[in-house]
């Protein structure tokens, strides 16, 4: 995912009360140290409601963070 993308698609998420925020530098399962932006929401049983707002959102790849997860 881009910088770019990324802003757009947080600022979107905060509009609707999604706490969501850019993490730049992620490096995924499989990834082996090469890195990429993604977006980190607080709570993962959230990721509906984020995927209905920004559709892009359907076709990242996604990890879970515990309670939050992220898209990439």
């Amino acid at each position: 995912m881009e910088l770019k993308t990324a802003e757009r698609i947080v600022r979107k998420l905060n509009t609707i009360n999604i706490s969501a925020q850019v993490f730049p530098e992620y490096s995924g399962r499989c990834m082996y140290g090469r890195t990429t932006v993604g977006v980190v929401i607080d709570k993962a049983y959230l990721a509906n409601d984020a995927e209905l707002c920004c559709p892009i959102l359907k076709t990242s790849r996604t990890d879970s963070l515990g309670l939050g997860m992220i898209f990439y």
